[in-house]
């Protein structure tokens, strides 16, 4: 028994003790302390990235900060918290209301909101796990039919939604990721001086505000070409300029 509570001690205790650093990460944020309140969120982030509360609050305090690059953090922290959980409305709203400040929408131009949300109702991680969910059901029918032939006809439907179950999470998956952004980052300056090759020797092609998005398209000796998403321009900054998602 008493090894029991034991075993049961230490497998709650780190669970009770995020609790604490979120009610302690929270109190910082209502007492409008966001500095603080960024860096406890910094380090449930980092303790748990793949939960997108984590990196919501975290965009929240980073929101509220203010300051030189904050907002391309605070929308860097929402685009990790929308990868994880598409479907949550506040996700969207505060990740479509920073990228707003910075001169961006979330839903492309010309694209209906309910679409996107609608193609973006599932993350890439569930629709990957529904692929192989669909696959290993075809799998098993299949066996099932192939050796049991008295099965057959009765399981012909079964294969066929089961493939079709397959095809199609396996499609909206590939979609998905087709049109996600590739190596994703956030400019992390104002007025960023974007330049034709990797060094101050090459001429400035143009500038790009705080919180625009990019793809990363190469790297070298501490410059990264960039593609910048909304005016489809490319050239190459400072690495410490970009903040990676």
């Amino acid at each position: 028994m008493n090894l029991l509570l034991f075993l049961f001690a230490a497998l709650a205790a780190p669970v009770w003790a995020a609790n604490g650093e979120l009610d302690q990460a929270n109190k910082l944020y209502e007492a409008s302390k966001f500095a603080e309140a960024a860096a406890e969120y910094q380090a449930l982030a980092a303790a748990d990235p793949l939960d997108p509360a984590a990196h919501y609050n975290l965009g929240n305090a980073y929101f509220r900060l203010g300051g030189a690059g904050d907002l391309a953090r605070a929308i860097a922290s929402y685009q990790r918290a929308f990868a994880l959980s598409p479907r949550d409305p506040d996700v969207r709203h505060n990740l479509d209301f920073a990228l707003r400040r910075a001169g961006e929408t979330l839903v492309p131009t010309g694209m209906p909101s309910t679409a996107f949300v609608l193609f973006h109702l599932l993350s890439r991680t569930e629709l990957a796990a529904l692929h192989w969910l669909g696959l290993w059901a075809l799998l098993l029918l299949g066996s099932a039919a192939l050796f049991r032939e008295g099965w057959r006809r009765r399981l012909q439907p079964w294969l066929l939604w089961a493939g079709i179950f397959w095809a199609a999470a396996g499609g909206w998956w590939a979609l998905l990721a087709w049109t996600d952004i590739q190596a994703p980052g956030v400019v992390l300056t104002g007025d960023a001086e974007v330049r034709s090759g990797p060094g101050l020797n090459f001429p400035v092609s143009f500038k790009t505000p705080e919180g625009r998005r990019v793809s990363v398209l190469d790297e070298k000796e501490g410059w990264l070409e960039i593609g910048v998403l909304k005016e489809g321009l490319r050239g190459w900054l400072p690495a410490d300029q970009v903040e990676r998602i």
